[in-house]
C-alpha cells in the first residue's frame, strides 16, 4: 500500500483539526509494516498546538472548563474526510465522570474529542496530547468547548495531568506551566486554580 501524501492530507484536514486547537504540522507518517487480510497498519499523527502558554494563570483563564475526572470509556467518533477517499483522519470520544469541576458547568460527565482510532484498516495514533487515555485513570484537564457539538477538547498538552499517589503528572515537556502543577496534590492544585481565577 502506498504512503499517504502528507502535505495533501495536512491541508485536507486542517479545518477539522483546527476545531481541536491544533495547528496542523506533520500529521500522517508512513505506515508501519504492511497490511494483509485482517491486519491493521499503524500511522502516527503529529501536530503542533495553536495556543501555548507561558504562565499557568493564563492557561486557567483561557479555557472553558477545568475538571478532575475519571475516564470511564471511549467510543469511535467522526471521521474527517479530505479531498480524496484516502484522506481520512478518525477521532475518538473519551467519556469522563466528573469528580470536581473547578471551572465551567460541565455536568456530571464530559466527553472529550481527540484524534485517534481505526479507519479502513489503519490505526491512527496521536501522541501530541499524551496518547490515548487510560480507563479508570483520574485526570486534571483544561478543556475548550466546541460550540457546534457541545463536545470538549484538550486546550493543548499543557492541559492534561494524570492524578496518582505522587500528585499531578504532566504529559507535556517541561516548562513553566507544567512545572507549576507537576507533583501538586489535588488540594494544592485546586487552591492554585481558585487563586488564578480570582485575580
Amino acid at each position: 500500500m502506498s504512503a499517504i501524501n502528507t502535505k495533501a492530507r495536512v491541508l485536507a484536514v486542517a479545518v477539522a483539526l483546527g476545531v481541536l486547537g491544533l495547528a496542523a504540522a506533520s500529521l500522517i507518517g508512513p505506515a508501519r509494516g504492511t497490511s494483509g487480510p485482517g491486519e491493521t497498519i499503524e500511522r502516527a499523527v503529529h501536530a503542533s498546538w495553536a495556543n501555548y502558554y507561558k504562565r499557568p494563570a493564563a492557561l486557567a483563564r483561557d479555557v472553558d472548563a477545568i475538571v478532575v475526572a475519571r475516564l470511564t470509556g471511549t467510543s469511535p467518533g467522526r471521521v474527517a474526510v479530505g479531498d480524496s477517499p484516502q484522506d481520512k483522519v478518525p477521532f475518538e470520544l473519551a467519556h469522563f465522570k466528573v469528580e470536581r469541576a473547578l471551572k465551567g458547568s460541565t455536568g456530571p460527565t464530559v466527553v472529550v474529542e481527540r484524534v485517534g482510532g481505526v479507519v479502513e484498516g489503519q490505526r491512527v495514533v496521536f501522541q501530541s496530547d499524551g496518547g490515548p487515555y487510560v480507563v479508570g485513570q483520574r485526570y486534571a484537564l483544561f478543556l475548550k468547548k466546541q460550540p457546534a457539538t457541545g463536545l470538549y477538547y484538550l486546550i493543548n498538552d499543557q492541559g492534561r495531568y494524570s492524578l496518582g499517589s505522587s500528585g499531578l503528572k504532566p504529559v507535556a515537556e517541561s516548562g513553566r506551566v507544567t512545572e507549576a502543577f507537576s507533583g501538586k496534590t489535588l488540594s494544592q492544585f485546586t487552591s492554585m486554580i481558585v487563586r488564578y481565577l480570582n485575580h
